[in-house]
């Protein structure tokens, strides 16, 4: 089955990573959303490209702060 961000399960989904990812910020970690980390690190990547790499690292990112 193909993903499609429409379905609810896809947005039940892309909720729950907004909410993680937004207590990460209030907790004062250093955290980058994966697709947007590696779309300005290159600008050349596809949305197919940014996909894989998402599926690969996972949504969020959680950078060392001695980094």
């Amino acid at each position: 089955m193909l993903y499609s961000a429409k379905t609810d399960r896809a947005k039940r989904g892309k909720q729950f990573q907004e909410e993680v990812f937004n207590f990460m910020v209030e907790s004062k970690l250093n955290v980058k959303s994966t697709w947007d980390y590696y779309k300005n690190k290159n600008l050349e990547y596809t949305n197919v490209d940014l996909a894989k790499i998402e599926q690969k690292e996972g949504d969020i990112l959680l950078f060392d702060n001695n980094e």
